[in-house]
């Protein structure tokens, strides 16, 4: 097996080694059709994520830890977690237990008076969907861009998604995909070729 050694850089997904040749920002995405061979190895790195459970069931003194360690925004101790703290004269963080248990109660109470039934929520978002057919609709364009990249390059997860929302057989989203025809032609050459 042979290896090809690259020296990339990477700022913002863009791979600097490749700029004059294929900017992503040029096709207005940052994925890039590369062909995978047996061997290669994919990166991709992205800060944060998702937590695991509910924030309001997050430890406080966790929340403390994080706000000490430089790790969370005070504003985010409250807005997220629901977690009132203060710092003391030296700059630590300590919370406030009673106003903390105040603050998440109603925070639970507000979680309620908003809520919605599940089918009532999946109707709501079909229709977000249905909206975009006609040009119209509220997701950004790298959403709608991601979802039509995803359907143009997989009849199967096509099919799925619109199973799974009941939108009609040839719903599709309105937005160019450059990309796609590049990765189809990729991967005609390659199956071509081996």
């Amino acid at each position: 097996m042979s290896t090809t050694t690259y020296t990339v850089e990477v700022m913002h997904g863009v791979n600097l080694d490749q700029l004059g040749r294929r900017d992503p920002l040029l096709y207005g995405t940052l994925t890039l059709p590369e062909l995978m061979q047996q061997g290669d190895l994919y990166v991709c790195v992205y800060h944060g994520g998702d937590g695991l459970g509910d924030p309001l069931d997050r430890s406080p003194e966790h929340v403390a830890e994080d706000l000490n360690g430089d790790f969370l925004l005070p504003r985010f101790a409250q807005s997220v977690y629901g977690v009132l703290a203060e710092r003391d004269g030296e700059g630590r963080w300590s919370i406030d237990r009673e106003a903390t248990e105040k603050r998440r109660a109603e925070v639970r109470q507000e979680r309620r008076a908003k809520a919605v039934p599940v089918r009532e929520w999946m109707a709501g978002q079909r229709e977000r969907i249905l909206a975009h057919q006609d040009g119209g609709g509220d997701f950004g364009a790298h959403v709608q861009r991601m979802y039509a990249e995803s359907m143009r390059l997989s009849e199967r997860w096509a099919s799925e998604f619109r199973g799974f929302w009941d939108l009609p057989a040839d719903f599709d989203f309105p937005v160019p995909t450059p990309t796609v025809e590049i990765s189809k032609a990729m991967l005609a050459q390659a199956s071509r070729e081996g």
